[in-house]
């Protein structure tokens, strides 16, 4: 992630999708994402099933 400068809602809603799909023995873990990225993923709801880390 700590390539990207920015990203989408959709493409944040598509990760959230995924990790929800995942099965509960899975964790998902972000590290490396830009403040901006950040910000996007946990307005998607991301941080609710995965652990952003800074």
């Amino acid at each position: 992630m700590s390539g990207l400068e920015r990203i989408d809602l959709a493409c944040a809603y598509a990760l959230l999708s995924v990790a929800t799909r995942a099965p509960d023995t899975v964790s998902v873990t972000i590290r490396g994402a830009r403040r901006a990225v950040q910000r996007s993923l946990r307005h998607a709801g991301l941080d609710t099933v995965a652990t952003i880390e800074e």
